[in-house]
Protein backbone atom coordinates (compact mmCIF):
# COMPACT_ATOMS: atom_id res chain seq x y z
CA UNK A 1 0.00 0.00 0.00
CA UNK A 2 1.63 3.30 -0.88
CA UNK A 3 1.48 6.11 1.20
CA UNK A 4 -0.78 8.31 -0.54
CA UNK A 5 -3.63 5.08 -0.32
CA UNK A 6 -2.69 5.31 3.58
CA UNK A 7 -3.86 8.76 3.95
CA UNK A 8 -7.19 8.45 1.35
CA UNK A 9 -7.53 5.92 3.61
CA UNK A 10 -7.07 7.92 6.87
CA UNK A 11 -9.34 10.39 5.88
CA UNK A 12 -12.09 8.24 4.88
CA UNK A 13 -12.16 6.69 8.62
CA UNK A 14 -13.29 10.51 9.35
CA UNK A 15 -16.05 10.76 6.30
CA UNK A 16 -17.27 7.52 7.50
CA UNK A 17 -17.48 9.25 11.20
CA UNK A 18 -19.15 12.52 9.94
CA UNK A 19 -22.25 10.05 8.65
CA UNK A 20 -23.03 8.01 11.89
CA UNK A 21 -25.57 10.49 12.81
CA UNK A 22 -25.82 12.51 9.75
CA UNK A 23 -27.71 11.91 6.55
CA UNK A 24 -26.34 14.95 4.61
CA UNK A 25 -23.21 16.90 5.02
CA UNK A 26 -22.14 19.57 2.91
CA UNK A 27 -19.33 18.88 0.19
CA UNK A 28 -17.29 22.23 1.72
CA UNK A 29 -17.21 20.36 4.70
CA UNK A 30 -15.63 17.05 2.80
CA UNK A 31 -13.47 18.66 0.59
CA UNK A 32 -11.87 20.45 3.74
CA UNK A 33 -11.13 17.20 5.03
CA UNK A 34 -9.11 16.37 2.04
CA UNK A 35 -7.26 19.62 1.85
CA UNK A 36 -4.05 19.33 2.94
CA UNK A 37 -3.74 16.66 0.64
CA UNK A 38 -1.77 17.54 -3.05
CA UNK A 39 -4.24 18.06 -5.30
CA UNK A 40 -4.06 15.17 -7.74
CA UNK A 41 -4.30 13.09 -4.32
CA UNK A 42 -7.24 14.77 -3.25
CA UNK A 43 -8.94 14.86 -6.48
CA UNK A 44 -9.36 11.04 -6.81
CA UNK A 45 -10.19 10.96 -3.24
CA UNK A 46 -12.94 12.73 -3.26
CA UNK A 47 -14.29 11.54 -6.80
CA UNK A 48 -13.92 7.82 -4.70
CA UNK A 49 -16.17 8.94 -2.46
CA UNK A 50 -19.36 9.18 -4.65
CA UNK A 51 -18.29 5.67 -6.50
CA UNK A 52 -20.44 2.95 -4.77
CA UNK A 53 -18.70 0.43 -6.10
CA UNK A 54 -15.43 1.66 -4.40
CA UNK A 55 -16.93 3.06 -1.15
CA UNK A 56 -19.86 2.11 1.20
CA UNK A 57 -20.80 2.85 4.75
CA UNK A 58 -22.84 0.99 7.12
CA UNK A 59 -24.31 3.67 10.26
CA UNK A 60 -24.62 2.26 13.72
CA UNK A 61 -28.70 1.22 13.06
CA UNK A 62 -27.55 -1.27 10.45
CA UNK A 63 -28.60 0.63 7.73
CA UNK A 64 -25.82 0.41 4.59
CA UNK A 65 -25.55 2.87 1.58
CA UNK A 66 -22.82 5.16 -0.49
CA UNK A 67 -22.92 9.07 -1.33
CA UNK A 68 -24.34 10.67 -4.26
CA UNK A 69 -24.04 14.31 -4.61
CA UNK A 70 -27.12 16.60 -4.21
CA UNK A 71 -27.32 20.48 -4.25
CA UNK A 72 -24.24 21.23 -2.54
CA UNK A 73 -24.47 17.94 -0.56
CA UNK A 74 -23.06 14.68 0.32
CA UNK A 75 -25.84 12.52 0.86
CA UNK A 76 -26.49 9.10 2.27
CA UNK A 77 -28.22 6.87 -0.43
CA UNK A 78 -29.61 3.33 1.59
CA UNK A 79 -28.67 0.69 -0.40
CA UNK A 80 -32.51 -0.31 -0.46
CA UNK A 81 -33.55 2.98 -2.43
CA UNK A 82 -32.79 3.21 -6.09
CA UNK A 83 -34.28 6.03 -6.68
CA UNK A 84 -32.19 8.77 -6.01
CA UNK A 85 -34.92 11.51 -7.03
CA UNK A 86 -37.28 11.40 -4.12
CA UNK A 87 -37.67 13.27 -1.07
CA UNK A 88 -35.41 12.22 1.28
CA UNK A 89 -38.21 12.05 4.19
CA UNK A 90 -39.66 9.17 1.99
CA UNK A 91 -36.47 7.98 0.93
CA UNK A 92 -35.91 6.71 4.33
CA UNK A 93 -38.74 5.69 5.05
CA UNK A 94 -38.86 3.03 3.04
CA UNK A 95 -35.19 2.65 3.40
CA UNK A 96 -36.46 1.64 7.23
CA UNK A 97 -39.84 0.77 6.34
CA UNK A 98 -41.38 3.43 8.76
CA UNK A 99 -44.71 5.12 8.82
CA UNK A 100 -45.13 8.59 6.61
CA UNK A 101 -46.00 10.38 9.56
CA UNK A 102 -42.77 10.60 11.07
CA UNK A 103 -41.39 14.08 11.20
CA UNK A 104 -38.78 15.08 8.55
CA UNK A 105 -34.81 14.56 9.60
CA UNK A 106 -33.76 16.97 11.72
CA UNK A 107 -31.82 19.93 10.20
CA UNK A 108 -27.92 19.20 9.51
CA UNK A 109 -25.88 20.93 11.66
CA UNK A 110 -24.15 22.51 9.02
CA UNK A 111 -27.25 23.53 7.20
CA UNK A 112 -27.13 26.94 5.53
CA UNK A 113 -30.68 27.73 5.12
CA UNK A 114 -31.91 27.00 8.57
CA UNK A 115 -35.53 27.43 10.03
CA UNK A 116 -36.97 31.50 10.05
CA UNK A 117 -38.43 30.64 13.15
CA UNK A 118 -35.99 30.75 16.34
CA UNK A 119 -32.88 32.58 17.16
CA UNK A 120 -31.67 35.40 14.90
CA UNK A 121 -29.26 35.64 12.14
CA UNK A 122 -26.11 37.59 12.52
CA UNK A 123 -25.38 40.07 9.83
CA UNK A 124 -22.59 40.42 8.20
CA UNK A 125 -20.07 41.66 10.98
CA UNK A 126 -18.65 45.14 9.46
CA UNK A 127 -15.23 47.08 10.47
CA UNK A 128 -16.23 49.01 13.19
CA UNK A 129 -13.73 51.57 14.39
CA UNK A 130 -13.62 51.43 18.26
CA UNK A 131 -12.26 53.91 20.58
CA UNK A 132 -12.81 54.53 24.65
CA UNK A 133 -15.20 57.58 23.74
CA UNK A 134 -16.96 55.50 21.18
CA UNK A 135 -17.31 52.09 22.23
CA UNK A 136 -20.89 52.63 21.83
CA UNK A 137 -19.97 52.41 17.78
CA UNK A 138 -18.91 49.10 18.36
CA UNK A 139 -22.56 47.96 19.62
CA UNK A 140 -24.01 47.82 16.40
CA UNK A 141 -21.50 46.18 15.03
CA UNK A 142 -23.78 42.90 15.11
CA UNK A 143 -27.47 43.07 14.48
CA UNK A 144 -30.45 40.50 14.51
CA UNK A 145 -31.41 40.40 10.59
CA UNK A 146 -35.34 41.39 10.72
CA UNK A 147 -38.48 39.26 10.12
CA UNK A 148 -37.22 36.48 12.00
CA UNK A 149 -40.59 34.77 12.58
CA UNK A 150 -41.97 32.37 15.99
CA UNK A 151 -42.99 29.31 15.56
CA UNK A 152 -42.08 25.35 16.32
CA UNK A 153 -38.50 24.29 14.94
CA UNK A 154 -38.23 20.54 13.93
CA UNK A 155 -35.02 19.99 15.30
CA UNK A 156 -34.75 21.88 18.58
CA UNK A 157 -31.80 19.78 19.74
CA UNK A 158 -30.02 20.96 16.82
CA UNK A 159 -30.37 24.81 16.95
CA UNK A 160 -29.06 26.39 20.14
CA UNK A 161 -30.31 30.26 20.44
CA UNK A 162 -27.80 32.89 19.32
CA UNK A 163 -26.22 35.08 21.97
CA UNK A 164 -25.99 37.88 19.47
CA UNK A 165 -28.29 40.10 21.41
CA UNK A 166 -25.08 40.42 24.29
CA UNK A 167 -22.72 41.34 21.42
CA UNK A 168 -23.76 45.07 21.62
CA UNK A 169 -22.70 45.57 25.67
CA UNK A 170 -20.15 42.93 25.49
CA UNK A 171 -18.40 45.00 22.53
CA UNK A 172 -18.96 48.53 24.18
CA UNK A 173 -17.22 46.61 27.57
CA UNK A 174 -14.58 45.05 25.74
CA UNK A 175 -13.79 48.44 24.39
CA UNK A 176 -13.68 50.26 27.86
CA UNK A 177 -11.16 47.45 29.22
CA UNK A 178 -9.00 47.91 26.43
CA UNK A 179 -9.18 51.18 26.66
CA UNK A 180 -8.24 51.17 30.56
CA UNK A 181 -5.45 48.50 30.32
CA UNK A 182 -3.56 51.25 27.21
CA UNK A 183 -3.77 53.69 29.97
CA UNK A 184 -7.41 55.18 30.27
CA UNK A 185 -9.48 55.13 33.50
CA UNK A 186 -10.76 51.76 35.06
CA UNK A 187 -14.14 50.97 33.99
CA UNK A 188 -16.94 51.12 36.25
CA UNK A 189 -19.15 48.62 38.15
CA UNK A 190 -15.77 46.34 38.17
CA UNK A 191 -16.22 45.82 42.45
CA UNK A 192 -13.64 47.08 44.78
CA UNK A 193 -11.05 44.18 44.11
CA UNK A 194 -10.73 45.14 40.66
CA UNK A 195 -9.08 48.43 41.71
CA UNK A 196 -5.92 46.51 42.01
CA UNK A 197 -5.39 46.38 38.46
CA UNK A 198 -4.32 49.91 38.27
CA UNK A 199 -1.69 49.45 40.68
CA UNK A 200 -1.00 45.82 38.37
CA UNK A 201 -0.73 47.89 35.33
CA UNK A 202 1.20 50.66 36.58
CA UNK A 203 3.62 48.13 38.08
CA UNK A 204 3.96 45.30 35.06
CA UNK A 205 2.20 47.16 31.45
CA UNK A 206 5.94 48.96 30.90
CA UNK A 207 8.40 46.05 31.38
CA UNK A 208 6.41 42.86 31.00
CA UNK A 209 4.96 42.41 27.01
CA UNK A 210 2.74 39.37 28.27
CA UNK A 211 0.78 41.85 30.75
CA UNK A 212 -1.93 42.71 28.37
CA UNK A 213 -2.39 39.41 26.98
CA UNK A 214 -2.69 37.92 30.87
CA UNK A 215 -4.78 41.04 31.62
CA UNK A 216 -7.60 40.88 28.52
CA UNK A 217 -7.72 37.10 28.84
CA UNK A 218 -8.41 37.48 32.33
CA UNK A 219 -11.85 39.96 31.43
CA UNK A 220 -13.02 37.62 29.44
CA UNK A 221 -12.96 34.15 32.21
CA UNK A 222 -14.12 36.26 34.79
CA UNK A 223 -16.03 39.10 33.93
CA UNK A 224 -18.59 37.68 31.12
CA UNK A 225 -21.17 35.22 31.62
CA UNK A 226 -21.35 32.29 29.12
CA UNK A 227 -23.91 33.73 26.91
CA UNK A 228 -21.83 36.69 26.84
CA UNK A 229 -18.47 34.99 26.49
CA UNK A 230 -20.27 33.21 23.35
CA UNK A 231 -21.49 36.10 22.13
CA UNK A 232 -17.71 37.49 22.36
CA UNK A 233 -16.53 34.70 20.29
CA UNK A 234 -18.74 34.88 17.77
CA UNK A 235 -17.34 38.31 17.43
CA UNK A 236 -14.19 37.16 17.51
CA UNK A 237 -13.89 34.14 15.15
CA UNK A 238 -16.06 36.18 12.48
CA UNK A 239 -14.61 39.74 12.63
CA UNK A 240 -11.73 39.93 9.68
CA UNK A 241 -10.97 43.87 9.66
CA UNK A 242 -7.73 46.08 11.08
CA UNK A 243 -9.44 47.72 13.66
CA UNK A 244 -7.18 47.52 17.01
CA UNK A 245 -9.73 46.76 19.29
CA UNK A 246 -11.11 44.03 17.79
CA UNK A 247 -8.29 42.60 16.48
CA UNK A 248 -6.83 42.54 20.17
CA UNK A 249 -10.51 40.92 21.26
CA UNK A 250 -9.60 38.15 18.09
CA UNK A 251 -5.86 37.60 18.95
CA UNK A 252 -6.90 36.88 23.37
CA UNK A 253 -9.95 34.22 22.12
CA UNK A 254 -7.21 32.65 18.92
CA UNK A 255 -6.76 29.71 21.50
CA UNK A 256 -10.85 28.85 21.05
CA UNK A 257 -11.55 29.66 17.61
CA UNK A 258 -11.11 28.01 13.90
CA UNK A 259 -11.46 29.54 11.12
CA UNK A 260 -10.96 27.50 7.64
CA UNK A 261 -12.44 28.08 3.85
CA UNK A 262 -15.67 26.12 4.88
CA UNK A 263 -16.50 26.38 8.54
CA UNK A 264 -15.67 28.33 11.43
CA UNK A 265 -15.70 27.38 14.96
CA UNK A 266 -15.36 28.03 18.47
CA UNK A 267 -15.36 25.96 21.91
CA UNK A 268 -16.44 27.62 25.46
CA UNK A 269 -16.27 25.98 28.64
CA UNK A 270 -20.12 25.84 30.26
CA UNK A 271 -20.16 26.42 34.20
CA UNK A 272 -23.62 24.91 34.17
CA UNK A 273 -22.88 21.83 32.51
CA UNK A 274 -19.19 21.77 33.15
CA UNK A 275 -18.59 20.65 29.55
CA UNK A 276 -16.71 22.00 26.82
CA UNK A 277 -19.11 23.14 23.87
CA UNK A 278 -18.70 23.63 20.49
CA UNK A 279 -20.16 25.90 17.55
CA UNK A 280 -20.31 25.79 14.22
CA UNK A 281 -21.58 27.15 11.27
CA UNK A 282 -20.75 27.47 7.13
CA UNK A 283 -17.97 29.74 6.28
CA UNK A 284 -20.05 32.10 3.90
CA UNK A 285 -23.29 32.52 6.19
CA UNK A 286 -25.52 31.48 8.73
CA UNK A 287 -26.27 30.77 12.39
CA UNK A 288 -23.85 29.35 14.96
CA UNK A 289 -25.15 25.94 16.42
CA UNK A 290 -23.77 23.14 18.86
CA UNK A 291 -21.31 21.32 16.11
CA UNK A 292 -21.50 17.45 15.38
CA UNK A 293 -19.22 15.30 17.64
CA UNK A 294 -16.62 14.50 14.55
CA UNK A 295 -16.19 18.23 13.68
CA UNK A 296 -15.72 18.90 17.32
CA UNK A 297 -13.02 16.06 17.26
CA UNK A 298 -11.33 18.11 14.42
CA UNK A 299 -11.46 21.70 16.11
CA UNK A 300 -10.01 20.50 19.23
CA UNK A 301 -7.05 18.75 17.39
CA UNK A 302 -6.40 21.74 15.46
CA UNK A 303 -6.72 23.85 18.52
CA UNK A 304 -5.28 21.70 21.05
CA UNK A 305 -6.73 19.25 23.17
CA UNK A 306 -3.58 17.74 25.13
CA UNK A 307 -3.86 17.60 28.47
CA UNK A 308 -1.61 19.00 31.42
CA UNK A 309 0.06 16.31 33.09
CA UNK A 310 0.05 17.23 37.18
CA UNK A 311 2.34 17.28 38.58
CA UNK A 312 4.64 16.59 36.34
CA UNK A 313 4.54 19.57 33.60
CA UNK A 314 2.95 22.03 36.24
CA UNK A 315 5.06 24.56 38.54
CA UNK A 316 4.80 23.63 42.31
CA UNK A 317 1.70 25.98 42.86
CA UNK A 318 -0.77 25.53 40.26
CA UNK A 319 -4.18 28.54 39.34
CA UNK A 320 -6.73 27.13 37.56
CA UNK A 321 -10.19 27.66 37.03
CA UNK A 322 -13.35 25.96 38.11
CA UNK A 323 -17.28 25.82 37.77
CA UNK A 324 -19.39 26.04 41.05
CA UNK A 325 -22.79 25.70 40.92
CA UNK A 326 -22.86 27.62 37.82
CA UNK A 327 -20.16 30.09 37.68
CA UNK A 328 -16.59 30.60 36.96
CA UNK A 329 -14.15 30.45 40.55
CA UNK A 330 -10.29 30.71 40.78
CA UNK A 331 -8.73 27.89 42.87
CA UNK A 332 -5.11 26.87 43.91
CA UNK A 333 -3.60 23.51 44.20
CA UNK A 334 -0.31 22.77 45.67
CA UNK A 335 1.22 20.09 43.23
CA UNK A 336 3.99 18.99 45.77
CA UNK A 337 0.50 16.37 47.14
CA UNK A 338 -0.76 13.24 45.82
CA UNK A 339 -3.79 14.13 43.47
CA UNK A 340 -6.63 11.93 43.67
CA UNK A 341 -10.41 11.88 42.06
CA UNK A 342 -11.82 13.74 44.54
CA UNK A 343 -9.01 16.52 44.03
CA UNK A 344 -10.86 19.84 44.10
CA UNK A 345 -8.35 22.25 44.90
CA UNK A 346 -8.42 25.07 47.65
CA UNK A 347 -10.68 28.63 46.16
CA UNK A 348 -9.47 31.83 47.50
CA UNK A 349 -12.32 33.85 47.97
CA UNK A 350 -14.11 31.22 49.74
CA UNK A 351 -12.03 31.58 53.05
CA UNK A 352 -11.01 35.02 54.91
CA UNK A 353 -8.09 33.55 56.70
CA UNK A 354 -5.32 35.34 54.78
CA UNK A 355 -2.58 33.26 56.41
CA UNK A 356 -3.88 30.12 54.31
CA UNK A 357 -3.17 32.17 51.30
CA UNK A 358 -0.26 34.16 51.45
CA UNK A 359 2.35 30.87 51.91
CA UNK A 360 0.77 30.43 48.15
CA UNK A 361 1.90 33.80 47.06
CA UNK A 362 5.11 33.34 48.33
CA UNK A 363 5.47 30.17 46.17
CA UNK A 364 4.94 32.13 43.28
CA UNK A 365 6.53 35.01 43.71
CA UNK A 366 9.77 32.29 44.46
CA UNK A 367 9.42 31.29 40.99
CA UNK A 368 8.73 35.01 40.04
CA UNK A 369 12.40 35.63 40.55
CA UNK A 370 13.91 33.27 39.16
CA UNK A 371 12.82 35.11 35.93
CA UNK A 372 15.16 38.54 35.50
CA UNK A 373 12.42 40.40 33.60
CA UNK A 374 9.90 39.22 37.08
CA UNK A 375 12.70 39.55 40.05
CA UNK A 376 12.05 43.35 40.62
CA UNK A 377 8.32 43.49 40.81
CA UNK A 378 8.01 40.52 43.28
CA UNK A 379 6.79 42.11 46.26
CA UNK A 380 8.64 41.62 49.78
CA UNK A 381 6.74 38.47 51.48
CA UNK A 382 8.53 38.12 54.76
CA UNK A 383 6.18 39.34 57.97
CA UNK A 384 9.36 40.86 59.80
CA UNK A 385 9.94 43.64 56.94
CA UNK A 386 6.50 44.86 56.95
CA UNK A 387 5.74 48.74 58.05
CA UNK A 388 2.45 48.98 59.92
CA UNK A 389 2.76 52.62 59.82
CA UNK A 390 -0.40 54.12 57.25
CA UNK A 391 -1.10 51.27 56.43
CA UNK A 392 -4.97 51.48 56.21
CA UNK A 393 -4.01 54.80 53.92
CA UNK A 394 -1.92 52.47 51.49
CA UNK A 395 -4.68 49.51 51.37
CA UNK A 396 -7.13 52.51 50.45
CA UNK A 397 -5.24 54.04 48.01
CA UNK A 398 -4.04 50.70 46.73
CA UNK A 399 -0.33 51.61 47.00
CA UNK A 400 0.84 48.80 47.91
CA UNK A 401 4.34 48.34 48.79
CA UNK A 402 4.13 44.71 50.96
CA UNK A 403 2.51 41.17 50.37
CA UNK A 404 0.73 42.52 53.88
CA UNK A 405 -0.45 45.24 52.37
CA UNK A 406 -2.98 43.48 50.61
CA UNK A 407 -6.55 42.56 52.00
CA UNK A 408 -8.58 39.29 51.60
CA UNK A 409 -10.20 39.77 47.67
CA UNK A 410 -7.23 41.87 46.85
CA UNK A 411 -5.22 39.79 47.47
CA UNK A 412 -7.09 36.66 46.31
CA UNK A 413 -6.23 38.38 42.50
CA UNK A 414 -2.97 39.21 42.93
CA UNK A 415 -2.72 35.57 43.68
CA UNK A 416 -4.73 34.84 40.26
CA UNK A 417 -2.78 37.42 38.37
CA UNK A 418 0.44 35.89 39.36
CA UNK A 419 -0.73 32.18 38.24
CA UNK A 420 -1.68 33.73 34.98
CA UNK A 421 1.44 35.76 34.40
CA UNK A 422 4.12 32.85 35.37
CA UNK A 423 2.39 30.96 32.98
CA UNK A 424 2.36 33.81 30.34
CA UNK A 425 5.94 34.09 30.84
CA UNK A 426 6.54 30.31 31.04
CA UNK A 427 8.60 30.16 34.04
CA UNK A 428 10.64 26.80 34.35
CA UNK A 429 8.77 25.65 30.98
CA UNK A 430 5.92 25.08 33.21
CA UNK A 431 2.28 25.08 33.54
CA UNK A 432 0.99 27.39 36.09
CA UNK A 433 -2.34 28.44 35.52
CA UNK A 434 -5.08 26.45 33.55
CA UNK A 435 -8.06 27.68 32.26
CA UNK A 436 -11.70 26.16 32.82
CA UNK A 437 -11.49 23.56 29.72
CA UNK A 438 -7.70 22.90 30.47
CA UNK A 439 -8.88 22.06 33.94
CA UNK A 440 -11.43 19.90 33.13
CA UNK A 441 -8.99 18.14 30.31
CA UNK A 442 -6.07 17.84 33.09
CA UNK A 443 -9.11 15.95 35.60
CA UNK A 444 -9.48 19.09 38.00
CA UNK A 445 -12.92 18.85 39.49
CA UNK A 446 -15.75 21.73 39.40
CA UNK A 447 -19.66 21.84 40.97
CA UNK A 448 -22.31 21.35 38.56
CA UNK A 449 -25.40 23.82 38.84
CA UNK A 450 -28.46 22.93 39.67
CA UNK A 451 -29.70 23.67 36.38
CA UNK A 452 -26.91 22.03 34.61
CA UNK A 453 -27.92 18.43 36.46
Amino acid sequence: MTDARRLILAKQVFVRRLFEDQIMVPETVIQDIFSDLPWEIASEALMELIDGRRFRLKRPDGVEGFLVKKAGYLVFQPVLVTDTDIPIALRYGRAFQLRRHLMPPSVPVFAEDLPSAGPPRLSALPTPVVTASGASAAATAIQPEPGAGAGPIAAPQMVAVSPAAESGDVLERWAAWAAFVEGGELPGKMGAAARLWVWLRDRYAATVPVFRDVAFRWWFDKTLTYPEQRAALEVAVTYEGTDPVLSALRQTLRGDIFRSKQIIAYRAFNPETILVEHYCRPAAAGVFTPCQSNIAQLVDKALGNKPVVIPDETGTLLGFLAAKTGRIVFKTLDTTKPITHSTTGAECGNVSNLDEHRPRIRLLQEAGRSDPALIELMLPDDKGSHQEADLRKRQERMQITHLYDLTHQPLCLYLEFLSRLLDAQKIAGRRWFLSGMDAQMAGLKGKKSAAGK
